[in-house]
């Protein structure tokens, strides 16, 4: 009898391990599903002229890491202002590779903020209907505007754009979309709106 109920708890026992890893890998591996919100920028966003002119930050970067708050809040230290949110977040780590707009310190690498990330349930994406969701390794032209601890968030789309299949940080020059939104910069354009995102300087200003 002992050795019927021995078995009988092996099995329960492996049956609850190989149900625990089933569930580990359908979030780890299994592909994630989107849930799409929508948000009112405050200016028009398919102008690029408007989109730098809100932005005071508009910059060449590359993603170095990403971070899912969900997964690492535990873990990392989060700003206030992203833990009271109610959306979901991706923290980046985001090296300055040239200023459009702003005064951020190139070269260096600091911690910014996408809205936008693995929900709390952990099985799917959220993130704003127009936007894209930043990939470690890829660069990117960011837009964003800082809070008064000094956090750097972009959010509204687009939020950041990524810079065409063959541009690096070496020849982001001869990129189109940066020669476009390097002339959008020069003729940019502010609206009411405009002075609500320039109230705050970033911890990484040079300023």
């Amino acid at each position: 009898m002992k050795k019927i109920l021995k078995a009988i708890s092996v099995i329960c026992a492996v049956m609850i391990l190989g149900v625990g890893c089933y569930y580990l890998y359908s979030i780890t591996l299994a592909p994630k599903k989107y849930a799409y919100y929508v948000s009112e920028p405050g200016y028009n966003a398919g102008d690029m002229r408007e989109v730098v002119g809100i932005h005071p930050y508009v910059f060449v970067g590359y993603i170095e890491e990403t971070h899912d708050y969900n997964t690492e809040r535990f873990k990392r230290e989060f700003p206030e202002t992203i833990k009271k949110s109610d959306i979901a977040w991706t923290e980046c780590d985001v090296k300055v590779i040239k200023n459009i707009k702003g005064n951020l310190t190139e070269g260096v690498i600091f911690p910014l903020y996408k809205s936008g990330g693995l929900s709390k349930s952990l099985m799917y994406i959220e993130t704003e209907q127009n936007s894209t969701m930043p990939e470690s390794k890829k660069y990117y032209i960011f837009f964003g505007h800082a809070y008064e601890d000094g956090t750097v968030t972009v959010g509204d789309w687009p939020g950041i754009v990524e810079l065409e299949n063959g541009i690096s940080g070496d020849n982001f020059e001869s990129s189109k979309l940066y020669q476009e939104y390097v002339e959008a910069a020069e003729n940019q354009i502010k609206n009411r709106n405009s002075s609500l995102h320039d109230k705050f300087l970033s911890k990484n200003d040079k300023n």
